[in-house]
């Protein structure tokens, strides 16, 4: 018997194996990585999140202010994850049209947070970078606080406007009888308006995806071509050679100078490099994870894609929270310090 035709029901509720094209074992599968990814989620971005609020020069106390609001909305989307894949994939309840619509939201919500606290970041290693001896002046951490919160801002209202058009133009929240995924589907009961839909576009599309998206993509290819750069420099300038009172080789013969330290501004902008070079990964790690799932749902307005393409695009994008923390890790010597002067206190 195959396991799709399968529904149990009583009077409070159903359960339904949806996305099924390949029966038990395809269910089993999809609901074992999801609930992975969103467990690695909520612990790591947990975890990361009380490292940069005792150590909040891992970054620097402004950049630290989006990292952490970046963690908090990894663990917003480790939660989301849980609790999507597990409705969606397998419990459909009696008033399954309403849990879609706070499934739906939320996903559209950490979406839009996390492409914002990347763009950010983005922003704010440019500023470092490109405008270093006046950093503090453009972002204080006070200013960055209040960044993160329009950032917040920004995303709900995208969000909202998002789903504006099917509480107006649809009654699929109102129709029990409708799988959980007629919401996402979208059948209009009256046609919305031109402007309403061209209004749509412009806030959905330029402000929610599009600006974003080339801010973060331009200003880190930036970012990159000049960090690539710093270290070739440092590659092709005299062999071994350190600041201070350090042994010098010129001609295959050891001598010993006395080199001037970096000032202050020198050493300011290199750590500013270091920095950049965790976040251009962290921001090509999220576009990389988080494209090919943009990319499926405007090819899926078009023309039939594979329900197999669509479950491995988000299978790739629900590891988009705790990657962030790998990274951190591998690439930040002072939060590698940190997280292990935490393990020790476990």
């Amino acid at each position: 018997m195959e396991l799709s035709t399968i529904t149990i029901e009583s009077s409070n509720f159903s359960i339904t194996p949806a996305l099924l094209p390949e029966g038990y074992g395809y269910l089993v599968l999809r609901l074992l990585i999801s609930n992975c990814s969103a467990l690695l989620a909520i612990i790591l971005n947990t975890l990361s999140a009380l490292i940069l609020y005792k150590n909040p020069n891992c970054f620097g106390e402004t950049t630290t202010v989006f990292a952490k609001g970046f963690s908090f909305v990894g663990i917003a989307n480790g939660f989301q994850i849980l609790l999507s894949e597990n409705v969606y994939g397998l419990v459909l309840t009696v008033d399954h049209a309403r849990m879609c619509w706070v499934l739906l939201f939320f996903a559209i919500l950490t979406s839009q947070l996390n492409l914002h606290f990347i763009t950010c970041l983005t922003i704010d290693r440019y500023i470092a970078i490109r405008y270093s001896l006046r950093y503090h002046t453009f972002l204080s951490p006070p200013r960055a606080v209040r960044i993160a919160i329009a950032a917040v801002a920004v995303s709900v209202f995208v969000t909202c406007f998002t789903l504006c058009d099917r509480l107006l133009f649809s009654d699929v929240l109102f129709d029990d009888n409708q799988r959980i995924c007629s919401v996402i589907d979208g059948n209009y009961s009256m046609e919305p308006p031109v402007v309403w839909m061209v209004l749509q576009l412009l806030v959905v599309a330029l402000i929610g995806t599009v600006l974003p998206v080339i801010l973060v993509v331009v200003v880190n290819i930036y970012l990159f071509v000049v960090t690539v750069g710093h270290a070739r420099r440092m590659r092709q300038s005299v062999p071994e050679i350190r600041f201070g009172n350090e042994a010098v080789t010129q001609g295959g013969q050891a001598v010993v100078e006395s080199l001037p330290a970096p000032g202050p501004t020198e050493s300011f902008l290199l750590t500013q490099l270091r920095i950049a070079r965790t976040f251009v990964v962290v921001s090509g790690l999220f576009l990389a994870v988080w494209l090919p799932s943009l990319l499926f749902v405007i090819l899926s307005k078009v023309a039939t894609v594979d329900t197999r393409l669509q479950t491995a695009t988000t299978l790739l994008l629900n590891c988009n929270p705790w990657l962030n923390d790998v990274v951190y890790f591998f690439m930040n010597k002072k939060y590698r310090k940190a997280a292990r002067k935490m393990k020790e206190c476990f």
